[in-house]
Formats: C-alpha cells, structure tokens, sequence
C-alpha cells in the first residue's frame, strides 16, 4: 500500500547583503546587482510567497528595502529587480559585516522589517 502526502512548502524570508566596500569597483558592483537579481528571480518573489529583502553595507550598514517595502501584488520579481537597479553604487570604505548582520537581526529580520513569523529565513552575502 503506497501513501501520499502533500506538503505545503513554506515561504521564504530571504536576506541579501551586499558588500559595497572599497574591494568592490563599479563594474564588479554592477555584476554583483545582476547576479542578486537573477538569484531573487528564481525564488519567485509575490506578497504570499517569498519576500526579499536587501542590505547594502562597507564601513556602515544600510537597509535598502525590508520584506515589506513592496505589497501585495506589487511583489514581483520585476518589481524586486527596478528597486535592486535603484541601489547606488558607493565606494564605501572597509568591510564591515558584522555591522551588516546586526543590521540584518534587528531591523530586517523582524516583524517591523516584514519578517514572517512561519517563513523560514536565509542569508546570503556577496
């Protein structure tokens, strides 16, 4: 006898830290934006699905959208990629990812930041 289960995957809340840092040149910033945008791509952001959020950091860190800056059906992933496009390139001093990490923890990965208490959460930094 065979059984099948349907199992609802979960949404995703996935963080992305960019490093803006003086190790990082303009043309290199450029494909760092084009890769984050292929990435947030292929998990397919929509407003019941999986939200993205982005930090920028150097010798600071800085939010450049939260999981909920865009809502309902304004999530898409074209959408996602106009507000990546919008990010400046700065040439920020040192790395410092630690500053970004605490950012991450206290202003992204909470509920004011849009983080969803069922969705499950990840990382990535480039």
């Amino acid at each position: 006898m065979l059984f099948f289960f349907l199992v609802k995957p979960r949404p995703l809340d996935v963080g992305v830290l960019i490093d803006s840092s003086t190790t990082v040149g303009r043309t290199q910033w450029e494909q760092l934006k084009s890769f984050v945008k292929s990435v947030s791509n292929s998990f397919a952001p929509s407003w019941p699905g999986n939200h993205i959020g982005l930090i920028t950091y150097g010798r600071d860190a800085e939010v450049a959208f939260l999981f909920n800056s865009l809502r309902n059906e304004q999530l898409n992933p074209s959408a996602v990629n106009r507000l990546i496009d919008t990010i400046p390139y700065r040439d920020r001093g040192e790395r410092r990812l630690v500053e970004a990490l605490q950012l991450a923890n206290s202003q992204l990965f909470s509920s004011r930041g849009g983080a969803r208490p069922k969705a499950r959460q990840v990382f990535m930094q480039g």
